[in-house]
């Protein structure tokens, strides 16, 4: 017997199932205690052994038992409807058993056997799954936890169908009632659901069919009679949320259990309220899904546009794509303009589109910083230079969404009315840059400037500062430029702050004002990369001045930034760290004063001093301090 269950279960051909193609005896075990509707110790006491409880809950495996090939044979022999069910079952059904056995093995021997003792011994894994098919059809509402009782069994009794195990379905029986075209009234099929269901519980991904599933969804979502989505929400109840990406389940799957809600109808009038529920079906409960839901969601909201134009399906297509943050792409576009539809039509799809696309755009170019703290990080990274944050797999998509935009006058105007401040400071930059289409544009990067700048965007301050101050692409506005220069520097722009401070030091063009000068520079260096904060030190020096002088504040300063290097006993961890920063900075500073090549900052001594500072501590950036030192003393 052991044998022909080896040949029956291995022989289904269950993709994926490795306890299914070369079965072990204790797989066996409990998948004939499946077929029979008998517990584990139940088939035991059949077989003339003792009470196998103590075996079971100590966690004793078949397969440790030095004669297992014997044990398993009189289990099977003492049980022999289970074998019968089994032949009757693969035959009728073949692979179509794979799903509930996967739910079965999913369960284990352990389990399965704990709650058959512990609870009550009709307990089956599949059982549960039996009870999902009956809620999912409507035959009635009752608790899916694989005690088949006497509710449950009134419940199966409706459907007309028989129990084959006498009061326990078996996984044959379970199959039966997915495919039943009459069970509870309910006509469709449920085979591929059930099969979604199966890997779900398993933990596993594969290929479903999605024409299929997507039908049976489509199908379930119009028969209920209450939220339009109830019941399909129970098919993903089973699964695992780091598992439901991996089913193969795509966006025509999701298009076709859309299209069973057949808009339009009073009874689902709430179009973002049912888009809402469309996309919470499976939870992004980790950030890598979060690519995963715009594409499935996303997709499936495109291909609804694209299959029914401005019907309310292709209208809330276009809803699926701008809740999922799923840009429409050149694709759509290129679409539009060859088709036949309306201008108002065409307007209604370019508004949707612009609002999503512009979105996920702002979002992508927004910085966040490595420590997660929820802040973006949104400001340049020393003068003014092409300073926009952008991955480098990004790059491709962003230049040809700023080419869209620079010849879309209404994204243009989408993106100067909305709050997409990172967006329009980056279209901004790429214009000022000449990077695209049309050329380097002074009028249209000053108006998407000052749009960010209005929604107190710092770096976007900075640089329409700089264009009203000499004029570039409009008229001067010196009051202008100077007002928005103290905005950016409020908002923390240390290359904001640096100007501010070189026109308090200087008296332009207000009158000198050094003690301002000292907390704006104070700030700055702080905030900026230390390499980059001795870099721009450097060339204050070089430019030299009274405040830069021995007894001015800008030697205070110098002071302060070589003592911030040096580590004290009651350091902690987060001033360890900003020490490693200033000792950084110190080995620039020292590079600086030992520039034998322009010699404009020439001093030994001094950068013999900032040297030894950077290497108190065996810094990784300036380790060979000992051979600059040598080199030195050589010279």
């Amino acid at each position: 017997m052991a044998k022909e269950w080896k040949d029956a279960l291995g022989g289904l051909g269950c993709e994926g199932i490795y306890e299914l193609s070369t079965p072990s005896h204790e797989t066996i075990w409990l998948v004939a205690s499946t077929f029979s509707g008998v517990s584990l110790v139940e088939m035991g006491k059949n077989a003339g052994f003792e009470d196998l409880t103590e075996f079971i809950t100590t966690g004793t495996s078949i397969d440790q038992v030095r004669d297992k090939d014997s044990v398993l044979e009189r289990l099977l022999a003492g049980t022999p409807q289970s074998t019968q069910n089994l032949r009757n079952e693969v035959a009728a059904h073949g692979a179509r058993l794979c799903p509930v056995l996967s739910y079965v093995i999913s369960a284990g021997y352990q389990e399965t056997g704990r709650l058959q003792i512990t609870e009550r011994d009709y307990w089956q894994p599949h059982s549960e799954l039996a009870q999902s098919v009956l809620v999912l059809r409507g035959c009635a509402e009752l608790g899916v936890d694989g005690f088949f009782g006497p509710s449950s069994r009134s419940v199966w009794n409706t459907t007309g169908l028989p129990l084959t195990a006498g009061v326990l379905p078996t996984p044959g029986d379970t199959v039966r009632l997915a495919a039943s075209p009459q069970a509870c009234g309910f006509t469709g099929s449920l085979v591929e659901t059930v099969a979604v269901m199966g890997q779900c519980r398993q933990g596993r991904g594969g290929p479903v069919h999605s024409a299929r599933l997507g039908a049976e969804l489509g199908a379930l979502v119009l028969a209920s009679s209450g939220q339009p989505l109830q019941r399909v929400q129970r098919v993903f109840d089973h699964c695992e949320p780091q598992y439901a990406w991996n089913l193969g389940l795509t966006a025509e799957a999701i298009a076709a259990m859309t299209e069973g809600l057949q808009f339009p109808s009073d009874k689902y009038a709430d179009l973002a309220a049912v888009a809402d529920q469309i996309i919470d079906l499976m939870k992004v409960d980790e950030p890598w899904h979060e690519a995963d839901a715009r594409d499935l969601f996303g997709g499936a909201g495109r291909l609804l546009w694209e299959r029914h134009g401005v019907s309310t399906l292709g209208r809330f297509g276009l809803l699926l794509l701008e809740k999922s943050g799923l840009p429409a792409g050149n694709g759509l576009m290129d679409n539009l303009r060859t088709s036949t539809l309306s201008a108002d039509e065409i307007a209604y799809f370019l508004s949707a589109y612009a609002g999503s696309t512009l979105q996920l755009q702002n979002q992508m170019i927004t910085s966040r910083p490595w420590d997660e703290s929820g802040h973006d990080r949104l400001r340049t990274a020393g003068f003014l230079k092409l300073d926009v944050f952008l991955p480098l797999e990004e790059v491709h998509y962003f230049l040809q969404f700023a080419g869209e935009m620079e010849a879309s006058a209404l994204l243009q105007q989408e993106a100067l009315r909305g709050e997409y401040p990172q967006l329009n400071y980056a279209f901004a930059a790429l214009v000022l840059e000449g990077f695209t289409p049309d050329g380097r544009n002074d009028e249209l990067a000053r108006r998407h400037l000052r749009a960010a700048a209005q929604n107190g965007h710092a770096p976007s301050q900075l640089r329409l500062a700089m264009m009203l101050k000499y004029g570039q692409g409009g008229d001067r506005d010196p009051e202008g430029a100077q007002t928005l220069l103290r905005q950016a520097a409020q908002g923390e722009e240390p290359s904001a702050q640096l100007l501010l401070a070189e026109g308090f030091e200087q008296g332009d063009p207000d009158a000198v004002a050094w003690a301002q000068a000292e907390t704006l520079y104070r700030d700055a260096i702080n905030a900026l990369p230390p390499e980059t904060a001795a870099d721009v030190i450097r060339t204050k020096l070089i430019a030299g001045g009274p405040f830069w002088q021995t007894d001015g504040p800008g030697q205070r300063l110098l002071e302060d930034w070589a003592l911030a290097a040096v580590a004290r006993a009651d350091d902690t961890e987060e001033m360890t760290e900003r020490r490693r920063n200033w000792r950084v900075f110190a080995g620039r500073m020292g590079d600086h004063f030992a520039d034998t090549k322009s010699g404009m900052l020439l001093d030994l001594a001094r950068a013999a001093q900032w040297w030894r500072l950077a290497g108190t501590d065996g810094s990784w950036k300036y380790a060979p301090v000992q051979d600059k030192l040598l080199a030195l003393l050589l010279t």
